[in-house]
């Protein structure tokens, strides 16, 4: 994983920056999970983003998406997330 978080947008793959990840989760917007060779999956928004170091001194970000039916939370990794 890399130190800084990327979330790209739908609409050109543009980075988005851990300020811009931290805007997601204020604004509540809804969220899409593209991971490689899986169906794309939608979330009712960023429901939480968690840091933690690594074995080596990096930082390891991770995204909480809350589900349309607010049951459960998902946890991924930032690069696979892009709105909806």
């Amino acid at each position: 994983m890399q130190s800084t978080a990327t979330l790209r947008t739908k609409k050109g793959g543009n980075v988005i920056t851990n300020s811009e990840i931290k805007e997601a989760l204020q604004n509540g917007k809804p969220v899409v999970v593209k991971i490689p060779r899986q169906e794309a999956m939608s979330f009712d928004c960023v429901h939480g983003i968690t840091y933690r170091r690594n074995s080596i001194g990096g930082i390891i970000v991770s995204a909480e998406l809350l589900d349309k039916n607010k049951n459960s939370v998902i946890v991924t990794e930032p690069k696979f997330v892009s709105y909806a």
